[in-house]
Formats: structure tokens, C-alpha cells, sequence
């Protein structure tokens, strides 16, 4: 099953889908911010195909949600289904400049350092990281702007990779480790920062397992800083509750170098429940269990793969599966079917696990162009028995952390 493409022409160097807005920051510095769920709801299409294209772009939880199970797991309307996103495939969807005019909600200028080297979205809240350090900018639409002028700077430090979680921000900061900072009630930085070192090492990539943290190396190998569920945090005998993610106390447990998890090395990644060491055109996949005392990390598979595209430089893995950048190309390996590789290589590029309604985006940013990607087989497989994404679960569902490549 081929992904649906919809290219948005122009110079961009980062892209953002959050709460029907689609924030694209322009190679000089500005910000355009495309009322993305309306453009998706106007366009041009057969009647017949409207509703697969809302749950391409706009809507990916519809097919997601417990409600649509049983319709997704007949096989007849599985076949309709699936034909209508075929259909779309085909077809040649590129926004017009007059597309782009009239669905635009504001232009500024970034309101942060340019250029940065990564971006998030989390609690209605706006992160970048840069060289100058990682700062914070509300987006909820309550602004003048569509990201708020109003800026706070939490640490000083030169920042590659930014991941949020937990009331927390996981930072890969290159030769100077994998930190951890935490946020204020407001999800933002009450005063200045005070980021806590995890480990050592020189990190270009971090993201969440649960509630601990991976964090990717291409010199010193990867690390896992494996926490454990500590007591629910309580105020005057309440509990506290910031969302289904934030109610819980971390307690490091301890730190795995990829070679103690794999007994082998190379450049390895991790989300949620899975953590991968790619080498030598193989993949092996570790399951990752926090809750399960005993076999916290478990086999899943090595799997070989055809011939890479040159060297790896990066890698993530979403809810439709894996996508790892070489040289020369992206090549997406999906829960089903066969690697897609996607030519060319990108300035950027960007996942969203977890987002509530875009977790099916691939966004490739070209030097001319915005190419993004639906995935839409993921909706009708058995999430337990995945081996190349992320398990998904509408109560696990986190807002607001993606994933993408750095570059400065």
C-alpha cells in the first residue's frame, strides 16, 4: 500500500503540525502558518474520497480510535478502505500558490534564533533548540501571533535535539552528554533551566521510551537511561494530574549502553516500546517493557535488508514504521509491505508519534518543496504483533514530540 504525497511548494527550512496548524519556517527566517484541518477540509476532490483524505492529512485518529476497530477488522469495509487511499495515491495533490494565500492564517518572523536545529510541540507550547541554547514560545492560538513574540530562554547551552515527555525536556547536546530538564506546571521553564546530565557521551539524538529516555550516538554508541515508575505524585493528599502522562514520579534505574542491549554495535535508536541497532545492512529490534520486572528488554528480530543508500545519518521510528536516512536517500521501512525509498537528499525531515491526528506524517523538506507523506496501512494491522513501528494506543497517545534530522 503506496503512501499519499501532498507537495507544498517553497524554500522551508522546518515544519510543525499542531492543533489544525501548520507552521513552515522559511530558509530567511520567517514563519508561515497554514490553518492546515480547513485547507485539508476545502480541497478539491471526489465526494467519494473526502473522507479518506481528512483521515490522510487532518484526522489519522478516526481510523485509530477504539470505536473504528470492529469496522477496520472487516475485511469487506477493510477493502473499501484501502481502495479509496490507493486511490489518492494517484493522484497529483500539490498546493497551489492561491491555495496557500488564502489558507494562511499570519506570516512572522521566527521569534527564535535562525537557523535551529530542532523543534517541538508540547503543552501548547513551542520548544526550539539552537546554538545559543533551547528556548520556548506559547502557539495556542491566543496570541497575536501564531507563535508568540514573547520568548524565554532556558538554557544557554548549543542544543542538537530536543524531546518532550513528562513534564520533562530529553537534550541531545552533542559532546557534552544527554540532559534532562524539567518543566514548570505551565510546561514551561519556570526562570532559568537547571538541565541535569544523564550521561556522558556525544549525542545527536534523544528520544522517549515511556518514561525513560534513549539517546542516539554515532561515535560513542547509544544509551539507554532506563527509569522506573516511582509513587504518584500527591498535593495536599490530591492526586495531581496534568495529563495521562504526567501523573507519575521517575526514578533512574539505571544506564544501557547499546552494546550491553544488543551485545553488538553500530548506530541505534528508540520510541516508545521498541529500541533498533542497525549494522552491516541488518536491523535487530529489541522490545522494551518497563513495567515488566523480569524481562524489561526482550528479542523481537533481526531482520536483513536490501543494500543501504550510503551510510546512515539519522533515524527515527512512528506508528507506519521506521524511516532511516542514508546519504543518498530515505528509505521508510513500513509495519507492511516493502521498503519505500524516497530519492534525493532532504534539508530536513520530521515524524510525529505523538500526535493525536498527524502520527500517519512523513514530512521531507527539499530545497523547493514540502513533501508529506500519509501512511495509512498501520490502521489495520495487529499493533501487538509490529516489529518495525511503534505500538499504538489511544490511551498511551502523547501530544507534542516529534522527531527529525539535524542540521546546523
Amino acid at each position: 500500500m503506496q503512501p499519499i504525497k501532498l507537495t507544498i511548494p517553497g524554500q522551508f527550512w522546518d515544519s510543525q503540525i499542531y492543533s489544525g496548524k501548520l507552521f513552515l519556517f522559511g530558509v530567511n527566517g520567517d514563519v508561515r502558518t497554514l490553518k492546515w484541518d480547513e485547507l485539508v477540509e476545502d480541497w478539491a476532490v471526489a465526494d467519494d474520497l473526502r473522507l479518506a483524505l481528512k483521515c490522510a492529512f487532518s484526522q489519522s485518529a478516526l481510523l485509530y480510535s477504539d470505536y473504528s476497530k470492529s469496522f477496520v477488522d472487516d475485511n469487506e469495509i477493510k477493502s473499501v478502505i484501502r481502495g479509496k487511499f490507493d486511490r489518492l495515491s494517484e493522484l497529483n495533490l500539490e498546493l497551489s500558490s492561491r491555495q496557500i494565500e488564502h489558507h494562511s492564517k499570519r506570516r512572522q518572523d521566527s521569534p527564535f534564533p535562525f537557523p535551529h536545529s530542532d523543534s517541538c510541540i508540547y503543552g501548547r507550547k513551542m520548544f526550539v533548540a539552537t546554538k545559543k541554547g533551547i528556548y520556548e514560545a506559547g502557539c495556542d492560538g491566543k496570541t497575536t501571533y501564531p507563535i508568540s513574540t514573547k520568548v524565554t530562554r532556558g538554557w544557554d547551552a548549543p542544543v542538537l535535539t530536543i524531546s518532550a515527555s513528562y513534564k520533562c525536556l530529553a537534550l541531545a547536546a552533542g559532546s557534552e552528554g544527554l540532559f534532562e530538564v524539567k518543566l514548570g506546571d505551565n510546561f514551561g521553564f519556570n526562570g532559568k533551566a537547571d538541565p541535569e546530565r544523564l550521561t556522558s557521551g556525544n549525542f545527536t539524538g534523544c528520544n522517549w521510551l515511556y518514561f525513560s529516555i534513549y539517546g542516539s550516538s554515532h561515535t560513542t554508541g547509544g544509551k539507554l537511561i532506563d527509569y522506573r515508575k516511582g509513587e504518584e505524585n500527591e498535593d495536599n493528599g490530591k492526586r495531581r494530574f496534568f495529563s495521562r502522562d504526567e501523573s507519575i514520579e521517575r526514578v533512574i534505574s539505571g544506564v544501557r549502553t547499546e552494546r550491553s542491549i544488543f551485545h553488538d554495535q553500530g548506530y541505534s535508536w528508540g520510541n516508545q516500546d521498541k529500541i533498533f541497532l542497525a549494522n552491516d545492512r541488518r536491523i535487530k529490534i529489541k522490545k522494551y517493557s518497563p513495567w515488566d520486572k523480569e524481562n524489561r528488554l526482550s528479542d523481537l528480530a533481526t531482520l536483513d535488508l536490501a543494500s543501504w543508500k550510503g551510510a546512515i545519518v539519522s533515524a527515527a521510528t512512528a506508528h507506519f514504521g521506521s524511516v532511516i536516512e542514508c546519504e543518498n536517500a530515505l528509505v521508510v521501512l513500513p509495519t507492511e509491505g516493502s521498503a519505500i525509498t524516497i530519492p534525493g537528499e532532504p534539508v530536513n525531515w520530521r515524524v510525529f508519534p505523538r500526535s493525536k491526528h498527524y502520527e500517519n506524517h512523513l514530512h521531507v523538506l527539499y530545497q523547493d518543496r514540502l513533501e508529506i507523506f500519509s501512511f495509512n496501512h498501520d490502521y489495520f494491522l495487529d499493533q501487538d504483533a509490529k516489529l518495525l513501528g511503534i505500538k499504538h494506543s489511544n490511551f498511551t497517545s502523547q501530544r507534542g514530540s516529534s522527531r527529525r534530522v539535524t542540521r546546523i
